[in-house]
């Protein structure tokens, strides 16, 4: 399965994902016995929010004329412009236009919503006992999304305030924590993995 798959994304989203997502990756090919011909991700910064124009659609097309390339995977966030990941994933999709080997996916609300699956260590961190902001971390409201429900959290820190930022924060919350935790109550985390498995030729998750 030899080839890269390029991940488009914010570059705070790359800085706090990127060894995570490569660590998990890595374990699923070992888990499958493989040690050769494994896809390689690569990541690259947006340089700010993923907007559906020529600029995105001219980095896809410029990604996938490489011909070591095998697919472009662009991630973003529903916060703020959009109404729902489903219409989110249609308009990027749609600048891309609609290119097959270009998989879009979506966090909803934003990406830290992937974060609350690993509550009791958020509370360790910031040194509080609080109860989670709902079951559904994917559905915790779009008016005051996670990244900013956490970043008053963290703000609240004890013994002193934090401050909460993506690259340093979100990545101390998922690292060594099995992604798998938080697919398993996020939807889009799920679609997004196994587009990736998908790609990796290794089992998705079910």
């Amino acid at each position: 399965m030899s080839g890269r798959v390029v991940v488009i994304c914010e570059g705070q989203t790359e800085a706090a994902f990127r060894q995570v997502l490569l660590d998990y990756l890595g374990r699923k090919y070992d888990q499958a016995g493989v040690k050769d011909d494994r896809l390689g991700l690569s990541f690259r910064s947006a340089k700010g929010k993923i907007k559906p124009d020529a600029r995105l659609r001219a980095d896809i097309e410029t990604h996938l004329a490489n011909p070591d390339v095998k697919a472009v995977v662009v991630l973003s966030d529903v916060y703020p412009d959009y109404s729902s990941a489903a219409e989110g994933k249609r308009v990027l999709q749609a600048a891309a236009d609609n290119e097959g080997r270009c998989f879009v996916h979506v966090a909803c609300h934003d990406f830290e919503a992937w974060l609350l699956p690993y509550w009791d260590k958020i509370c360790r961190i910031v040194g509080q006992s609080r109860k989670p902001f709902g079951a559904n971390p994917e559905t915790v409201n779009d008016t005051k999304p996670p990244a900013h429900r956490l970043a008053e959290l963290y703000g609240a820190a004890k013994p002193r305030p934090k401050k909460y930022t993506k690259p340093s924060q979100a990545y101390s919350i998922l690292k060594g924590e099995d992604l798998e935790v938080s697919a398993n109550v996020c939807p889009e985390l799920k679609s997004f993995l196994n587009t990736v498995l998908r790609l990796a030729g290794l089992k998705e998750l079910q």
